[in-house]
């Protein structure tokens, strides 16, 4: 059994195994603002992995054009606590990597790619397995075996890494540097159209996180996976699907 803090959270491996209103990126400027109250903490985790990633998910470019994005975590999203803890579980409920750990719900994942494909949306990673090469490339490799290439392509790229429990101020990040109003050209009626069309989501479990993300006026974009004694309601459930797609697909 190997033991990990991650997320802001303690797990343990098992070797064997309603509507909620979207902002456009016109906020931004306002949420960045925001950051400088942020509340930093020393806390952090940490895990030795040595496998070599064999998968990589496509740098975003300055062509890349982002009009909905996913800001998505995997701790206590796509890998729950019953996978966390090992608890018993049915051939194919779980995809885990080469030594048989690190399981990631199916339930989730197909929730996830829900949402992906009815909003096009493309996926940014701020889970800290962004940081690690093998958990990213086990990652990337369920996406694509449950959900398809499509899926597995819709992974394009990361939040910065600042520090730990930062996560609000990471995101916020990403955000100014992917700004419609940088990428796009065009007069500026045209800018400020596909920057209020700019929407996005966060799946999250940590309320440590979720409070950096308070404090940078995410709060509204923020969708909370819980630990719950019914497994159902663990990680990406329907509801939440449900929810981001609303969030992603809002028209203003």
């Amino acid at each position: 059994t190997t033991t990990t803090l991650e997320e802001g959270g303690a797990g343990t491996e098992s070797e064997t195994g309603t509507t909620v209103p979207g902002a456009g990126l016109v906020g931004v400027t306002s949420i960045a603002k925001k950051t400088n109250h942020a509340t930093k903490s020393s806390s952090s985790s940490s895990s030795d992995h040595t496998a070599t990633a064999t998968l990589t998910c496509q740098p975003s470019s300055s062509s890349t054009h982002f009009d909905r994005v996913v800001f998505l975590d995997v701790d206590g999203v796509l890998r729950t606590s019953r996978v966390m803890t090992g608890c018993p579980m049915e051939e194919g409920e779980a995809v885990f990597n080469e030594e048989g750990m690190y399981g990631l719900e199916v339930r989730c994942i197909e929730q996830l790619s829900r949402v992906v494909e009815a909003t096009g949306a493309l996926i940014v990673l701020s889970s800290t397995w962004r940081t690690m090469e093998d958990m990213k490339a086990h990652l990337l490799r369920s996406l694509e075996k449950v959900g398809g290439a499509r899926l597995g392509r819709a992974v394009v790229d990361d939040t910065p890494d600042i520090e730990p429990n930062r996560r609000g101020e990471e995101i916020v990040k990403w955000l100014e540097a992917h700004s419609p109003r940088r990428a796009g050209g065009g007069d500026d009626s045209s800018r400020e159209q596909k920057e209020g069309e700019f929407r996005f989501a966060i799946f999250e479990d940590s309320e440590q996180l979720i409070m950096s993300m308070r404090e940078c006026g995410l709060s509204e974009h923020v969708l909370q996976c819980v630990t719950s004694s019914d497994p159902l309601e663990e990680g990406i459930t329907s509801t939440l699907a449900d929810r981001a797609i609303k969030i992603l697909t809002r028209t203003s």
